[in-house]
């Protein structure tokens, strides 16, 4: 028997067996190796390296900028993210070792450390919210935003929203209890994950109640998202094309073409982003491809949630528990994707944050503090 055929049969769910609809359970657990054991772990591992160089390189820059505070933020419910998932991946080494433990911390961490990286990922999600609006305003009224958003005002903006989008879900910690059974398929007792008391109990209330927060905030955040990006966008682009315009018109005369109305006219249109200097441009755009990146990872989980609320068999030890793993597996993939990414664009696209870097492993150089731009 070869290493697929033992993995498999060792990750058989137990002892809950749940239909072959759509999905049998032999391909879910094909793909699981594929998706999750393998491909999420590793992203997961990535991830927590690259986050910790990110809060390292804000860390040095200092806190004196409103972008460092907010994307530290960011980064740091990304190492949550990432440390969640790998721990409660462990499972796939520890098949290696012994079956039956590995099913234990499967089922353990399922329901704790899994909903930590879900949970992460929504704070996330508002939080690049409050991002793409501070970064709307910055190119709005570029002048009136630094004495509204302060770095004091970040930070407390930044961890009220971290505490009340986390509390809004910690009832889901009581959706599960746990406990040892015997296992005919491992032949030992394992520690099992069933829906408790409170769940059943209180299953219409509940189950609403979770897949509604499981709605408002990611679709919340991304209509926020996507129309500050809209607004930012524009706003550049109008920007880029008033500076080209003023170039090629700058040795004309203005009263050779226009009255003192228009010219005031025209200077006040395109004041604001006229203003937005080189370097805030660039923290614009640098931060408008993060929120792109998290338009895209957001909106398969709001789909998959609103198909919840249409087909409630299709959840954990529902009718359709296969499929639902299998969704959520290559929900999982554009998370940790989302996760990891930050740090390759700010490598891209921010000089400092590169030289920060670069700073770090220069024990002799300079010591020099950069900001993100």
């Amino acid at each position: 028997m070869n290493t697929t055929s033992l993995l498999v049969q060792a990750l058989k769910p137990a002892p809950f067996v749940p239909p072959d609809l759509i999905v049998t359970g032999y391909m879910r657990t094909v793909i699981e190796i594929a998706f999750d054991l393998c491909i999420c772990a590793t992203l997961c591992l990535v991830g927590v390296v690259t986050n910790i160089l990110d809060l390292a390189v804000f860390a040095r820059q200092g806190y004196k900028t409103t972008v460092n505070i907010s994307m530290s933020f960011i980064a740091f419910f990304d190492l949550v993210k990432s440390l969640s998932g790998l721990a409660h991946r462990l499972y796939g080494p520890l098949l290696l070792y012994d079956a039956a433990l590995a099913k234990t911390w499967e089922n353990y961490t399922r329901g704790s450390l899994a909903f930590v990286q879900t949970f992460a990922v929504y704070t996330c999600s508002v939080l690049a919210g409050y991002v793409a609006v501070e970064r709307c305003l910055c190119v709005l009224i570029p002048f009136s935003v630094k004495t509204l958003l302060t770095p004091r005002v970040t930070w407390v903006a930044m961890a009220t929203i971290s505490i009340v989008t986390n509390g809004s879900f910690w009832v889901v910690y009581a959706f599960y209890d746990y406990g040892w059974d015997w296992s005919p398929t491992f032949n030992a007792t394992i520690g099992i994950f069933k829906y408790s008391e409170f769940y059943w109990r209180n299953l219409d209330l509940v189950v609403t109640y979770y897949n509604i927060m499981g709605i408002v905030w990611p679709f919340t955040s991304l209509v926020i998202i996507f129309v500050s990006t809209v607004v930012i966008t524009y706003q550049l682009r109008k920007s880029s094309q008033f500076r080209n315009t003023s170039k090629a018109t700058s040795k004309i005369p203005l009263n050779a073409y226009s009255t003192n109305a228009e010219k005031n006219e025209s200077i006040m249109g395109e004041s604001n982003t006229s203003r937005l200097s080189p370097r805030d441009k660039q923290v614009v755009k640098m931060l408008l491809a993060i929120i792109i990146i998290y338009i895209i990872a957001l909106l398969p989980r709001i789909i998959l949630f609103i198909a919840k609320c249409f087909e409630p068999e299709l959840y954990f030890f529902k009718k359709y528990h296969n499929l639902f793993f299998v969704l959520a597996y290559s929900l999982f993939i554009l998370d940790f994707i989302n996760s990891t990414v930050n740090f390759f664009i700010y490598i891209a696209m921010s000089s400092q944050f590169r030289a920060t870097l670069m700073d770090m492993f220069r024990p002799n150089s300079s010591k020099r503090i950069h900001s993100l731009a």
